[in-house]
């Protein structure tokens, strides 16, 4: 059980959490690009994350750094979603809100340190550890790329 001054912390961030989509949804725009990278000390933490392009609040195609700077690709969304790696379509920022959200709900995970980017309200540091003994492991979430693309 967490203790009450725990508890309002919490009730805090989840408040400023919801603030900042808020703030997200009103200005999100229609297309960015992107890279969420996540920093374990556990297991199965998983290669460096792709940098991806989305399209309103999906990942439209896994973007190769010599190709970030030409952003005319006409293929379709189905497609293109049907062939992207495991786990890249949840590379979102609407999805990294609902991770976090799901976190602060979580007694049994500590939330150290959450930054929003201060134009558009989206995460871009989220830093969590556990408090299962056997599982003593943190997480850094960070959005080092945020790019607006205009579609043509």
């Amino acid at each position: 059980a967490l203790s009450l001054a725990e508890q309002a912390r919490r009730d805090a961030l989840r408040q400023q959490l919801a603030d900042n989509r808020a703030r997200w949804t009103a200005q999100r725009p229609g297309s960015y690009r992107t890279r969420i990278e996540t920093e374990c000390t556990c297991a199965d933490s998983a290669d460096a994350e792709p940098m991806v392009l989305v399209v309103g609040d999906s990942v439209t195609q896994v973007v190769s750094t010599d190709s970030a700077a030409s952003s005319d690709s006409t293929t379709r969304r189905d497609s293109v979603a049907a062939a992207l790696p495991a786990g890249v379509s949840e590379a979102t920022i609407d999805r990294m809100f609902d991770r976090i959200e799901q976190v602060l709900l979580d007694p049994m995970t500590v939330v150290q340190e959450i930054q929003y980017h201060a134009e558009l309200g989206f995460p871009t540091l989220f830093r969590t550890d556990a408090r299962r003994p056997l599982n003593g492991t943190g997480r850094t979430v960070r959005v080092p790329v945020f790019e607006v693309v205009q579609q043509p």
